[in-house]
């Protein structure tokens, strides 16, 4: 018998990597800025941000910058010499530029996270700060295009091909589309936040698979992810205006889901909801998005213990669609621990896709016991299925935990009338044929 009956580390919610959007608008500020200019002196705070020593920094200096480029989420800085310096900012770097004032040399003022590099030029200082402990930004120094290249994952520009092309990318690997928008192998520039709003637009699960999409629901999420780059990249400049872009954000006034969780949904009014995982969520609208589907939720984490027999059961769901065995097994009873058949249940969670969790029922029939039913929809070896269960959950030493399920099996059908044939519908209403379903 199976039972599902896990949860993940939180999510810090002020990680983002800047996406197409905002490095358009970095480079366009650049641009006016930089472009055209001697690059003087550089500056490096941090011994962890360069990643390259050949060609060496210095030989940056003293150089004109002729062009910006963006190469997926970095930035290019076009120098004399084919010479090319790519900054990737990561999640917690962030550009600030200060001109200069009277022919001084002043430093940034008053900078609230640590300065990793400046770049000086003869009209004003480009600062790079990295927030928290973290170092992840990067800086490349690379000879001409073949240097270029291989710092580039090679994702497509999607405001530069057609449908045909998106379509034959997006389908190249069965995965699910919020995998697929952000991969930065498939399609340039796009990650955790704009993925949310492009998905919302197109009204498309993130967990839809993209092998299995309709030719008008590719279309739809074709239009939908050009229309909300643009229409981002827009808004970015208009807020800009003529200064220079500092409030790099993943959660922006006007986005419709993205850091919008438990908020109310701008088309049907129902509540934003999320997935947690790694250091990122996801938000959609269960109503617009999933056909009314709760997806599994990382935020009941380890470090924090559920508070009621569903949460747990939700963890446990997740659990099983992330892997996270070991919760599994320390979420169980002591008492029905050692009956737990581990590979079985690694097996069936790493095979299977997981579509979605339904909580049927919750019964709290004493402050220590109760009844969880729900029903798991899941693709294995390629074939959808659903597993319904009723968990026992009980407290131990004051924890909920899992002890044990039953399967649920589709009610028997007492038939007045004939018998249908083997092959026809089922008439319980499974959509299976008789013979697959109630006939067995």
């Amino acid at each position: 018998m199976r039972t599902c009956g896990v949860a993940l580390r939180p999510a810090n919610l002020s990680e983002i990597v800047p996406e197409l959007p905002d490095i358009v608008v970095y480079i366009e500020a650049l641009e006016q800025r930089i472009q055209g200019h001697t690059l003087e002196r550089v500056h490096l705070a941090s011994p962890f941000l360069l990643r390259t020593a050949e060609p060496p920094i210095t030989s940056a200096e003293g150089k004109k910058v002729l062009q910006l480029r963006r190469v997926g989420k970095r930035i290019g800085f076009g120098l004399e010499q084919d010479l090319w310096l790519v900054l990737h900012l990561m999640i917690a770097g962030r550009l600030h530029w200060q001109e200069v004032e009277s022919n001084s040399r002043k430093p940034l003022k008053n900078p609230k996270k640590p300065i990793l590099a400046t770049f000086q030029f003869s009209n004003g200082t480009l600062s790079l700060t990295e927030a928290g402990s973290k170092r992840r930004a990067s800086l490349h120094v690379v000879k001409g295009e073949a240097g270029l290249h291989r710092l580039d994952p090679g994702g497509l520009e999607i405001l530069e091909i057609d449908l045909d092309h998106f379509a034959q990318v997006l389908q190249s690997a069965n995965h699910t589309l919020k995998r697929s928008l952000t991969d930065p192998r498939l399609f340039s520039g796009i990650g955790n936040a704009y993925s949310d709003e492009i998905l919302f637009a197109a009204q498309l699960s993130p967990v839809a698979l993209t092998q299995k999409l309709t030719p008008g629901e590719i279309q739809r999420l074709f239009e939908a992810t050009r229309a909300k780059l643009t229409e981002w990249v827009e808004r970015l400049r208009a807020e800009s205006g003529n200064r220079f872009p500092e409030k790099v954000t993943a959660f922006r006034e006007g986005m419709a889901v993205h850091g919008r969780y438990q908020q109310s949904c701008p088309r049907c009014g129902n509540k934003i909801q999320r997935i947690r995982y790694a250091s990122n969520e996801t938000n959609y609208c269960p109503n617009c998005q999933t056909a009314g589907k709760l997806l599994a939720d990382r935020a009941l984490s380890r470090e924090r213990e559920s508070q009621t027999a569903e949460e747990l059961m939700r963890a446990r769901y997740t659990a099983f669609v992330t892997g996270a065995i070991d919760f599994i097994v320390a979420s169980t009873h002591s008492r029905t621990r050692r009956e737990i058949d581990i590979p079985h249940i690694r097996e069936w969670s790493q095979t299977s896709t997981w579509r979605g969790l339904e909580i049927v029922d919750t019964k709290l029939v004493a402050d220590d016991k109760a009844f969880v039913s729900f029903e798991a929809q899941f693709t294995q070896y390629g074939k959808d299925q659903s597993h319904k269960e009723k968990s026992l959950f009980e407290r131990e030493d004051g924890k909920w935990r899992f002890v044990t399920g039953e399967e649920l099996k589709n009610p028997t059908v007492r038939y007045e009338t004939p018998r249908p044939g083997r092959n026809e519908p089922c008439p319980c209403g499974s959509g299976k044929k008789y013979k697959k379903c109630c006939g067995v």
